[in-house]
């Protein structure tokens, strides 16, 4: 059954399921022969509830036509715009054309949302206003939130007396933010490994027109959530780091490195943090796009960052890569007798602590050793090889989390226009996490969904409930059909996931074997078997939960399965593999920095690094004392459960558009539209219900 928005499709006595698995779809229902023939009259309408049937057959088509046949990657529907990625340049429309216009269904674009959520706030009486930009990787999400913050950016200072200097510097945050926290990989060469919402704050220059208030480009605020340090140390197959290590790398002018160019070159040197394969993939189709060092480098200039601090970021990289290339050998302790940990001084360990500011002897220290807090005193215990790994790869995450918090923090602080937060209104612009399913799925990519599923709800909450309530209301829908077209509800999912219960959700199953404290390392397996456990008690405190899918009986000593709205995904929890570098969940989620690692920063010549201290000593306070009110550990997922429900709470009162943005093909090569595979994109975006 297709819906949008209450508007009825044939019915042929199938009942609506709010879940499918994602798998290949079935031949869609065909449109009917007035839908097709006005669709391919005018090669696509710009508005689709001009339909008289919408659904996912007429849906595709229209999307189709307009795309590949128009070059017009945007649709509405009513008020939600669809974006589809063209994955190439298109016609840009006049900025002035949008200015102070009503609202025109014929004109479908970035800009016409922009504009009714600014004409909103001259109004003043409607309240603060967002706009959720949501789509798989590769849907041009980033692309459009640049679109809508450069059009409202504009708009605050169009009539002369905005803060040019600040429109300035607001463009110079996208550039900062996409060359630290984006990356290349398979399904997208300029992904972005985390979510933000960026405010645009906006204030009465004292000035009345038509619409009410003219305003005036007042300062902005940042907010991030959820930066994929993993990718740091490790990379799924055929991806790349994050843009910055590759900028740092094999763009930045030799004459800035000195010898330092030479110690990390490529070519000379086989990084273990950055594959082989990562070096070439500028060469492919798609890579032009990515962000490039001059401009980041501008940027960087641009926010705040002086010349020495610019070099000590880009050292900073360095120094992390060089870290990761630290090999961690094996000894015999001559006390215990017991294999322990060893790092040589020179090679690799050096060159980190050149670039970081460090003594070559206190970060090998660091690795190599860990202390233990008795009753009365404090015990230096030595590592085992595969802890001082671990504590490598710790520290590589926590230095490159630190600088990004930095960098952050510094945008805040170029945004800020100098103006109390009562004095102004805003507009939210949320670009975040699709719903994603990898090769191998594990904390981060559970999380990434959880998001997804949260933001599906107030979709749907914000759209589907509200609009199906009038019809009914209208008279419109008998009982029965409401019924049939009631809208997906992720409420049993998100309890599943992250409920207080009971029972329980997994997040706070998984936080409980954190609060157990240690490490319960396995002798036969060399797992964490808390991570077993974990599994075991997703598996029995939610038996016969609907949002537990099926697992096969081979696979549930390691996997779970969630059925999410957009589909089946499974989790695996517990790898036998043993690969370097590959960390369990309660690991992950306590993401404990290692031990004296901020107190090392202090140290640092190195004025950016030193200043880390202050990021490392608060996470660092949250190791030593991990237990919340309820004697719960303060984890990654608790933290990021919490910010979600905060950013819920701040969409919730604010007035919400929505762009939902599809990628038009895997292939990421323009021209070229897959049914399939976008029908798929709009079952779970919600653009349409359950296909018959």
């Amino acid at each position: 059954m297709g819906w949008f928005g209450g508007k009825k499709a044939p019915s042929n006595g199938t009942s609506n399921g709010a879940r499918q698995e994602a798998t290949t779809p079935q031949s869609p229902p065909q449109i009917s022969r007035e839908d097709k023939a006005k669709v391919d009259a005018a090669g696509g309408v710009p508005d689709m509830t001009a339909l008289e049937n919408l659904g996912e057959w007429s849906m595709l088509r229209n999307l189709e036509l307009r795309l590949i046949g128009k070059s017009e990657p945007y649709t509405l529907v009513s008020t939600v715009l669809v974006a589809v990625n063209p994955l190439k340049e298109t016609a840009k429309p006049d900025f002035k054309s949008f200015v102070d216009a009503s609202w025109d269904p014929t004109r479908p674009h970035p800009n016409q949302l922009a504009e009714l959520a600014y004409q909103r706030l001259q109004g003043g009486r409607a309240p603060d206003q967002s706009l959720v930009v949501s789509g798989e990787s590769g849907a041009g999400k980033t692309e459009t939130s640049k679109i809508v913050v450069k059009y409202l950016t504009q708009r605050g200072t169009a009539s002369g007396a905005g803060d040019t200097q600040l429109a300035k510097r607001i463009s110079a945050v996208s550039p900062v933010l996409e060359s630290f926290g984006n990356a290349a990989t398979m399904r997208n060469h300029n992904s972005s490994r985390f979510g933000r919402f960026v405010k645009l704050l906006f204030a009465p220059s004292g000035k009345k027109v038509v619409g009410g208030d003219d305003l005036l480009l007042a300062g902005g605020a940042l907010e991030t959530y959820l930066l994929e340090k993993s990718r740091v140390v490790r990379q799924g197959s055929g991806e790349r780091n994050f843009h910055a290590f590759h900028m740092t790398l094999d763009q930045r002018p030799s004459r800035q490195l000195g010898d330092r160019k030479l110690l990390l070159d490529p070519s000379k040197h086989a990084h273990r943090s950055m594959p082989p394969y990562g070096q070439q993939m500028r060469a492919k189709a798609g890579l032009e796009h990515v962000p490039e060092y001059r401009a980041c480098d501008q940027a960087l200039e641009a926010i705040g960052f002086d010349a020495a601090t610019k070099a000590a970021a880009w050292d900073l990289l360095g120094g992390i890569v060089s870290l990761a290339d630290v090999v961690i050998k094996v000894k015999v302790d001559a006390a215990s007798q017991e294999d322990v940990a060893d790092v040589e001084l020179d090679g690799a360990c050096l060159r980190a602590a050149k670039l970081l500011g460090w003594d070559v002897s206190a970060l090998s220290q660091i690795l190599c050793e860990r202390t233990v807090k008795m009753r009365s005193e404090e015990v230096t215990v030595k590592r085992t090889p595969g802890e001082a790994a671990g504590a490598r790869d710790a520290a590589c995450r926590w230095l490159y989390g630190a600088l990004f918090e930095k960098l952050v923090v510094q945008c805040n602080e170029a945004l800020d226009g100098g103006l109390a937060a009562k004095s102004t209104r805003f507009v939210g612009i949320l670009d975040i996490f699709g719903y994603e399913t990898l090769e191998e799925n594990g904390l981060e990519t559970l999380l990434i969904n959880y998001a997804n599923e949260s933001l599906q709800q107030l979709f749907c909450d914000a759209i589907f409930a509200a609009e199906l309530q009038l019809y009914e209301d209208e008279g419109i829908l008998t009982e029965e059909d409401a019924k049939a077209l009631a809208p997906p509800d992720s409420t049993a999912t998100l309890q599943f996931l992250a409920g207080k219960g009971p029972p329980p959700g997994i997040l706070r199953l998984l936080d409980a074997q954190c609060a157990t404290g240690g490490t319960t390392t396995g002798k036969k397996t060399g797992q964490d078997e808390r991570d077993s456990r974990f599994l075991g008690e997703v598996a029995r405190v939610h038996k016969g939960n609907n949002s537990l899918a099926n697992t096969k009986p081979k696979d549930r000593r390691y996997m779970f399965h969630v059925q999410h709205y957009a589909g089946v995904a499974g989790y695996t929890v517990v790898d036998d593999s043993q690969k370097e570098g590959h960390e369990g969940w309660v690991v992950t989620n306590l993401d404990q920095v290692p031990e004296g690692l901020a107190k090392l920063a202090l140290t640092s010549t190195v004025s950016l690094v030193k200043g880390l201290e202050a990021v490392g000593q608060k996470a660092s306070n949250e190791n030593q004392n991990r237990r919340g009110s309820m004697g719960k550990p303060k984890t990654v997922a608790s933290r990021f459960a919490a910010s979600m429900s905060e950013l819920t709470k701040v969409l919730e009162a604010t007035d919400c558009g929505f762009c939902r943005c599809i990628k038009p093909t895997p292939k990421m090569v323009p021209n070229e539209f897959d049914g399939p595979y976008v029908a798929e994109q709009l079952r779970a975006l919600g653009l349409v219900a359950e296909q018959l």
